[in-house]
């Protein structure tokens, strides 16, 4: 008997580990790519570029010259730098504190960022240290009239303010009882210092001038800047580069006392958020709004009991196509049934209270019962509409209107009076579900521009509801726009509702629609903000030239159209995104125009879901 041939079966075997040896290598060189990247393999990957720092190290200026101001507690002065320390420790960053003399010889490579508290007085040495140190590429973060006066701490003006920060004009200023530092959205700390944040300052001077384009600006309760209509005139913060290095430079202190909690919050989380900007350390941001709209508009109507039909402006938002929220009691819904149906999707029903008299002051139940029967009448006169929010009388509330308000079913309610914000603010409620964090937010939205009513009142003009009247509208509007918050026109049925007054409504929307804004209803916007505030994200540094982006949904419902901005170390000629998991899809991604910005423009983020990528920057592949 003639024996098989054994060659075919060896080679087979031998095919087949080939096979199976190539397979291993693509997936661990696939794995590789995923983190560290294939590059180092070859021996080709460049250097690490020097802005690209695993481990900050801060030195934070501890001064006997600033501490010895006339009138001044010295020891209040170096509770600032204690502030200081505490703050970055908690945060994991090394900090070491640092004499007058320290920085008057210079302090050379031993630090990435210099902190420099209420500084007010320095030498000439100094001075040149500081700038210096920022050419070569150190981030400085300072704070306050910077170098206002000399090594004896007499006054010398407020030219190294000007030199330091970009500032024009600087002067200083005392806040007095009602000073607010309004804080401008789109920016390296918006995730810590939320958009349209009002941070009270309190009795206090503050430096403030002109800038472009300041980070924040010095405000009144209703977000109105204290220096004329204009932001710009009222610069209380800014940022930017010289040289190599990046500066950040606010213009009050630091430690501030009777903040609430949330106050504290927002700002040790800017100050972090400097020295990790100033340290180009790499900084994601959730955007505000969806898609790429830069801010929100919400057009809302008070529907009075008072006979004055809303089919004409129902009809005219239909006709525009402008999404618009109507506040109506049981009684002007009953009233106006056949045209609020008429407007359909486009319009959402929302609840107001008929009675003068606020819920303020009333018992939880009493309120409870007040609004259950106000939210109820409204549904029974429009079948099928669900009420989602409130407006409450006068616009007043205390806790126990906000617990009655939720306990009722709603999601949101309007806020005109003690609200002082520009985005809607959560009241989270946040529930354990194995490894997902879901938080019920109720909302709340602020309204701090005028009404109508508040407009006419103010106007001195000679014809009402012309161009001139108008601009009243456009001038809360372009503030509001600016910050990138959320600006809410409030118009009642018999004033700017009124069919004579339309033309002048329209004139205000198509001005609106000129920008990137997100035109929508009350409960979208708290729908949307509501599901934003259950997403986080995160950036650390991997290997070489590599970082990770994490991006969370704790929730249970998913956040379309979201967009995660990445301030990177510097601007890459080339970037490169790349998911960690296989499956995982990619986002749309493009640097934003002349700065270090990487855009990730997100579908939908799923919910109860995480997506991890790579960012590589100028990898040589």
């Amino acid at each position: 008997m003639r024996k098989k041939p054994q060659s075919r079966y060896g080679l087979l075997l031998f095919v087949g580990l080939g096979v199976t040896l190539t397979a291993q290598v693509l997936v661990y060189l696939s794995t590789i790519d995923m983190t560290i990247g294939v590059a180092p393999l070859f021996g080709r990957q460049p250097e690490t570029p020097a802005s690209l720092r695993q481990d900050l190290r801060v030195a934070v200026l501890n001064s006997e010259m600033s501490s010895k101001i006339d009138g001044q507690d010295p020891q209040s002065y170096f509770d600032l730098a204690r502030k200081w320390q505490a703050l970055l420790t908690n945060a994991g960053i090394a900090n070491q504190l640092v004499s007058d003399h320290d920085l008057e010889k210079g302090i050379g490579v031993s630090f990435d960022v210099l902190v420099l508290p209420a500084a007010v007085c320095l030498s000439e040495t100094q001075k040149e240290v500081i700038l210096g140190s920022l050419e070569a590429g150190m981030g400085v973060v300072a704070g306050g009239a910077i170098g206002a006066r000399n090594e004896q701490c007499e006054w010398q003006g407020l030219d190294f303010v000007s030199e330091f920060s970009g500032l024009r004009s600087p002067e200083v200023l005392p806040t007095g009882a009602e000073g607010y530092a309004m804080v401008r959205g789109g920016r390296f700390y918006s995730n810590q210092a939320p958009t349209g944040y009002n941070l009270p300052l309190p009795s206090q001077e503050v430096v403030v001038g002109n800038a472009a384009d300041p980070d924040m600006y010095l405000s009144d309760r209703r977000t109105r800047p204290v220096n004329g209509p204009l932001t710009e005139g009222s610069a209380l913060a800014t940022s930017g580069t010289r040289g190599r290095g990046r500066y950040v430079w606010f213009g009050f202190r630091e430690s501030i006392p009777g903040f609430s909690s949330a106050d504290h919050e927002a700002l040790d989380g800017y100050l972090q958020a400097a020295v990790h900007w100033t340290g180009v350390q790499p900084i994601a941001v959730l955007g505000d709004w969806p898609g790429r709209n830069t801010s929100a508009v919400v057009l809302a109507q008070n529907v009075q009991d008072n006979g004055a039909s809303v089919r004409p402006s129902v009809a005219f938002l239909v006709e525009n196509r402008a999404p618009a929220t109507f506040f109506v009691t049981p009684a002007s819904a009953e009233a106006n049934t056949a045209a609020l149906v008429e407007g359909g999707d486009l319009i959402e029903i929302a609840a107001t209270d008929a009675e003068s008299q606020p819920l303020v002051g009333q018992s939880a139940t009493t309120q409870t019962e007040r609004i259950q029967n106000i939210k109820a009448g409204v549904e029974r006169a429009l079948p099928g509409r669900t009420v989602r929010g409130f407006r409450p009388p006068q616009e007043l509330v205390d806790q126990a209107t906000v617990g009655a308000l939720e306990a009722s079913g709603l999601e949101y309610y309007y806020d005109g009076v003690a609200a002082s914000h520009a985005t809607p603010r959560s009241l989270a409620h946040p529930t354990q579900d194995w490894l997902y964090v879901d938080t019920h937010s109720f909302m709340r939205l602020s309204r701090a521009g005028s009404d109508d009513f508040e407009a006419l009142v103010s106007y001195e003009g000679e014809t009402a509801w012309g161009d001139d009247f108008v601009n009243h509208f456009l001038e809360d509007y372009d503030r509001t726009a600016s910050l990138g918050g959320a600006y809410t026109l409030l118009f009642h049925n018999d004033l700017l509702g009124a069919p004579e007054n339309l033309p002048a409504l329209e004139r205000v929307i198509r001005r609106i629609r000129q920008g990137r804004v997100w035109m929508t209803t009350a409960a979208n916007l708290a729908d949307w903000r509501a599901r934003r505030s259950n997403v986080s994200v995160e950036t650390r540094y991997v290997s070489g030239s590599r970082i990770r982006l994490a991006v969370t949904n704790r929730g249970a419902k998913p956040l379309d159209e979201a967009t995660v901005n990445v301030y990177l170390p510097f601007r890459p000629e080339a970037v490169r995104v790349i998911p960690a998991v296989l499956r995982s899809g990619l986002p749309e991604t493009h640097l934003l125009d002349d700065s270090d910005v990487l855009s990730l423009e997100f579908p939908s983020i799923k919910a109860q879901s995480s997506y991890v990528l790579l960012i590589a920057l100028d990898e040589q592949l």
